[in-house]
């Protein structure tokens, strides 16, 4: 039979059967050695026929299952590119651990990777440096992206169109008295950051800590990807912020390419 092969690998209940049923067909699916028909779907996994094959037609909509010729069923190329985000999430924290981290110029602060969910920055990984700060970062962390140094650097490189909805989310929320409260301040912000190649938030996300920000682009040469570097305020001399924004904005770059980037196509 063509489903012998398939694996009933989740068998967790929720609160929502149908998507419950949902991630045992795919699981099933995906480990079956030959393609399986919808009968056979329903009869391995013991569901009832009309929620199955509703159930498979929804999933085939959304490009999750694909119908071949035979009306047989394999995992479909959405899912794939599911699996290609994760491995190249898993490659960016393994690069930014291994290159950033560790670079000489950069290893006495606090560094963070960041990506960007809707309109936070979201921690991937982060080194906690020397400086105390009174913030200590840590994965999982969700900023709001206007704030942010990471989020500036990669919102600088998107249309104002689409900075306007992620403004006023947040900006009756500030996180400090220096937390950006004006849109045409925050274009203003984004213009420059733009231009010098990094970005600065100046105590908008914890009074007396000043990070710098830059963007990380993948092969698609979209801003995917954040890293900053954080210090205490009286640090932050004009000489020192020039040349660590430097430092940062060529770590993000060899990152980039490390991605399949070219720094010459990315906005």
């Amino acid at each position: 039979m063509s489903g012998e092969g398939g694996k009933m690998q989740n068998t967790l209940k929720t609160s929502v059967p149908a998507l419950d049923r949902s991630v045992q067909i795919l699981n099933y699916v995906s480990g079956c050695k030959h393609p399986p028909s919808a009968a056979e779907i329903t009869r391995h996994l013991r569901l009832p026929r009309s929620s199955a094959h509703a159930l498979i037609a929804a999933l085939t909509a959304h490009g999750l299952l694909h119908k071949n010729s035979e009306m047989r069923y394999t995992i479909s190329g959405q899912v794939m590119s599911w699996a290609n985000g994760f491995l190249a999430q898993q490659d960016v924290v393994s690069l930014f651990n291994t290159e950033i981290v560790t670079c000489p110029e950069l290893s006495a602060y606090s560094l963070t990777l960041t990506c960007l969910d809707e309109g936070d920055v979201v921690c991937l990984a982060c080194h906690n440096g020397n400086s105390r700060l009174g913030f200590t970062f840590h994965m999982g962390l969700r900023l709001p992206a206007i704030f942010a140094a990471t989020g500036k650097a990669m919102l600088s490189s998107r249309p104002d169109k689409t900075i306007k909805p992620l403004f006023e989310r947040y900006k009756d929320k500030p996180l400090t008295p220096h937390s950006v409260s004006d849109y045409q301040t925050l274009l203003n912000t984004l213009s420059q950051t733009k231009q010098r190649g990094y970005s600065i938030d100046d105590r908008e996300i914890r009074d007396g800590m000043f990070c710098i920000g830059a963007a990380v682009f993948d092969q698609s040469h979209q801003a995917r990807y954040g890293i900053a570097l954080s210090m205490q305020k009286t640090e932050s001399g004009a000489d020192v912020v020039a040349n660590l924004g430097k430092i940062l904005r060529r770590n993000a770059d060899n990152l980039s390419q490390r991605l399949g980037a070219d720094i010459s196509l990315c906005p």
